[in-house]
């Protein structure tokens, strides 16, 4: 809106003659005229103006809601797929994944008591024994991998001795183990670290008749290592075990290929679940 100038407010009677002043009156009412007219003019455009911006802005607000509610066109050779498809087409998709993920993780390798199987990450095996005093687990393993054991047997009679794991499925020289334990019984509680071991493998618990343990192994070049949380019985003379185990094996130079042998002290029957955790 242009700038308007407002009628002098000069006092007409100031003006001087009788002819004067009337000359002077009517230049007056007909300035404050022309401005109330040009006022007008300004504040009807205002209306207007706002009013065409109004209705332009309900027109598009309008036309926007109905673009979202309606449905874009595809692009050409699109095909258009319903919600209900989705859903069903992503949960066969999910379906599948889930199955072939579960195949993979939990794919049985057989031990047939003669050759290696290898295990992928995440796999597990699981094998039985009956009246067994050892169980080759004829897995192959390499430097850096890690794996857990689950095992769960009964001795058929009182035992005394301790059941061992014998890395490559033999029996290594000698006074090569270090043994940690830290051990509560129904006698009292023990801890024991010994370097120089004379025992021939990895020890899986203290003693006993029923053994209830899990077994984490670190195959390393430097540093080869078992370790165990056990619950363990002798049943011959009433004492309960259990404790955490410790070994490490000091023969750096050997290789470690075959996860190895558990060995126990008389015949035993149960179940070996063996999981690669890296």
């Amino acid at each position: 809106m242009s700038q308007l100038n407002p009628p002098p407010f000069k006092d007409p009677v100031d003006q001087g003659s009788r002819g004067g002043l009337m000359s002077t009156w009517h230049a007056w009412f007909s300035q404050l005229f022309k401005w109330l007219q040009s006022l007008g003019d300004s504040v009807s455009n205002l209306v207007s103006n706002n009013t065409g911006i109004n209705t332009g802005d309900q027109t598009n607000i309008t036309g926007t809601a109905a673009n979202l509610s309606g449905t874009p066109a595809l692009p050409n050779g699109t095909t258009a797929t319903t919600q209900a498809n989705g859903d069903s087409s992503t949960k066969l998709a999910n379906d599948a994944f889930v199955q072939a993920a579960l195949t993979y993780y939990n794919t049985a390798v057989v031990w047939d008591g003669v050759n290696d199987r290898v295990l992928g990450v995440g796999q597990i095996t699981q094998d039985s024994f009956t009246s067994a005093t050892s169980m080759p687990l004829h897995i192959a393993c390499g430097d850096g991998q890690v794996y857990e054991i689950q095992f769960n047997g009964v001795a058929a009679a009182a035992a005394s001795g301790i059941t061992i794991l014998q890395p490559n499925n033999a029996v290594p020289t000698t006074n090569l183990f270090t043994i940690g334990q830290l051990f509560g019984s129904s006698t009292g509680s023990g801890a024991n670290y010994s370097t120089g071991s004379a025992d021939s493998g990895f020890r899986l618990n203290a003693a006993g008749s029923l053994l209830v343990a899990t077994i984490v192994v670190s195959v390393q070049t430097v540093n080869k290592n078992t370790k165990s949380t056990y619950i363990s019985a002798v049943g011959g003379t009433g004492i309960d075990y259990f404790g955490d185990e410790f070994s490490l094996w000091q023969d750096n130079t050997t290789v470690w290929s075959s996860l190895g042998t558990i060995t126990m002290p008389n015949a035993w029957t149960g179940t070996i679940t063996v999981r690669r955790v890296a």
